[in-house]
């Protein structure tokens, strides 16, 4: 049985290192390009010396681009595995062993940017997750959420070449979201 949070998510040990395989191998041009597109189609244009939070950053793709780009970002995951690694992609960012259901450590109106990347299908409840967002958000702030989505034309492609959509397939998704969701 998988272990659990006291707040219902999936615990750390759930996530053996092989799960962060595939952002560890990421090239810096894969993650210029990958978020790139998520804020452009966001609308953020520049994160240069804004105050960001990368909750479940995992091993830390969205932190080399924020910290390429020169933002001032905190990592948060409950993987010490996941964070050190992090750390050692994105020596300018700055990490922490955080449960995100459990609160966000930063203080009210503090925070530019928040960045759940892939975070919000391992949350049974992801509402009290957005209530602490706008919490830490500064007026103006911007929250952006990527997750996978049960209309991805991959998911009814991927079996015609014999294959599973990664959405699927990954044990730890508790909760998949529709666009409209």
């Amino acid at each position: 049985m998988a272990q659990q949070s006291s707040a219902g998510t999936p615990a750390a040990a759930d996530y053996p290192p092989e799960y962060f395989a595939a952002q560890i191998r990421k090239s810096d041009a894969k993650i210029a390009w990958q978020f790139g597109r998520i804020f452009g189609l966001a609308g953020v244009r520049a994160v240069q010396g804004w105050r960001v939070l990368d909750v479940g950053c995992g091993a830390g793709p969205g932190l080399r681009y924020l910290e390429t780009h020169g933002a001032l970002a905190l990592g948060l995951d409950h993987s010490r595995y996941a964070l050190e690694t992090a750390l050692h992609l994105a020596p300018g960012a700055g990490v922490a062993l955080n449960d995100s259901t459990e609160g966000l450590p930063a203080a009210n109106a503090s925070i530019d940017l928040v960045l759940l990347s892939e975070l919000v299908e391992h949350v049974p409840d992801a509402l009290p997750l957005f209530r602490e967002c706008y919490r830490v958000l500064k007026p103006g702030g911007r929250i952006v959420v990527t997750t996978p989505n049960l209309w991805d034309v991959r998911r009814v492609l991927a079996p015609l070449v014999g294959k599973l959509w990664s959405g699927d397939t990954d044990p730890t998704h508790v909760n998949l979201y529709t666009p409209p969701g």
